[in-house]
């Protein structure tokens, strides 16, 4: 169809869409919110896949509508080009031309049965499938994670990396001590699996009372020293027996062995406070540098545990968050936090979508434009044909 003649500069525009109806008429009556429908996957960006319906007219599966259970990190390991799919219409727009769709709701969502499925005190068994700096999380049942904050691994020491507690593939019981349908999250407990000896810790270890111990790492405020029994108490650095202008790695190492006195224990807070009593000499230059060599091991070791499955457990996004800015974070503070990192709009795009790499045959320069709806690409695709051809032709 004769679109405009430009006689001036001898050219013609032609369309070849204009010779069939305009497909988003009544497009709300033929695709009604909640109905299921099937389509092909035409491309995919950084942040959802495009399928086609019919001729003409394309819905966006935002990425966070793909799964119940896990933040896919790219719509690529979810679906493919030309492959055809299932869906549910959540959303439509006629006059944007913009139909969101959700692969997701072709199932009802688990999390809404699991509060009756699993009441707080539930003692269940489950397999560690990763570890962060802040937690394990654990697979309860299939694509079903909760997480162990640090806090709640050992009642009498303080865990400083999950490593130190579980491995990444064991199995292990728990505790559940919350479930939160709303944001996608149980939080479950180790140490709750045996009651808190706190009470009598503090009646072993009280104020003067003189013991010997070893130290387990070097903070920077102080040592942290390993009693009996997984008890381990704290040495503040004003009471590591050295100078304030003097470093606790010039007398100190992981594995040392320390005399020391309790100078305080508080059942509420969990914690004992030490003193040296016995300063240990003044350690060589090599043997410094031989305990920062394995301290920095360690922390390799570390960051090697948490290496884990590509797409992630959903609704923790904000305690990651948390955990860079604070990493002191409680788990309890978390829990009470209603927004989620992982939550969006139905058929938006953010801009904290991954800035992923990986592409597929299809894919448009939406993906360095997050910002950019279904309807421009759809739009983008058919304004060749409508407008003046390009001087480059």
């Amino acid at each position: 169809k004769v679109l405009d003649i430009d006689w001036d500069r001898e050219r013609i525009s032609l369309g070849l869409k204009q010779l069939l109806p305009y497909p988003w008429t009544d497009i709300d009556k033929k695709y009604p919110v909640g109905a299921r429908v099937h389509g092909k996957v035409v491309s995919i960006t950084n942040y959802g896949a495009f399928v086609e319906l019919e001729r003409g007219v394309e819905g966006l599966v935002h990425i966070s509508e793909m799964s119940w259970t896990r933040n896919i990190r790219h719509p690529s390991k979810v679906v493919a080009i030309s492959e055809e799919i299932e869906a549910v219409v959540l959303r439509v727009d006629s006059a944007d031309e913009k139909i969101s769709l959700g692969m997701k709701q072709i199932e009802e969502d688990p999390w809404l049965a699991l509060p009756a499925k699993y009441p707080t005190g539930t003692t269940l068994g489950g397999t560690v499938r990763n570890l962060t700096s802040f937690g394990a999380f654990v697979e309860i049942e299939s694509g079903i994670d909760g997480l162990i904050h640090v806090s709640d691994m050992s009642w009498t020491r303080r865990v400083q990396h999950p490593s130190e507690m579980v491995e990444k593939g064991s199995s292990i019981k728990i505790v559940v001590l919350d479930v939160d349908p709303e944001n996608k999250r149980i939080s479950l407990g180790l140490k709750q699996l045996t009651d808190d000896p706190w009470p009598m810790l503090v009646e072993r270890f009280a104020p003067a009372v003189e013991s010997s111990g070893e130290v387990v790492r070097l903070e920077e405020d102080g040592l942290i020293v390993h009693l009996e029994d997984e008890v381990e108490g704290f040495v503040p650095l004003g009471d590591a027996g050295i100078d304030e202008t003097e470093k606790l790695e010039e007398y100190y190492s992981p594995g040392d062995s320390v005399s020391i006195r309790v100078t305080k224990s508080d059942a509420a807070s969990r914690k004992i406070a030490l003193e040296i009593t016995e300063t240990p000499d003044r350690k060589s230059p090599e043997e410094i540098e031989e305990a920062r060599a394995i301290a920095a091991a360690l922390a390799v070791k570390k960051t090697e545990a948490e290496s884990g499955p590509e797409d992630e457990p959903v609704g923790y996004g904000e305690l990651k968050k948390k955990r860079k800015t604070d990493p002191k974070v409680e788990s309890s503070e978390v829990e009470s936090d209603d927004e989620s990192e992982e939550s969006v709009g139905e058929g938006e795009m953010s801009d904290s979508e991954p800035e992923d790499s990986e592409t597929e045959a299809g894919e448009d320069a939406t993906d360095a434009d997050p910002e950019v709806e279904s309807s421009e690409v759809e739009s983008d695709d058919e304004s060749e044909g409508e407008g003046e051809m390009s001087d480059s032709e």
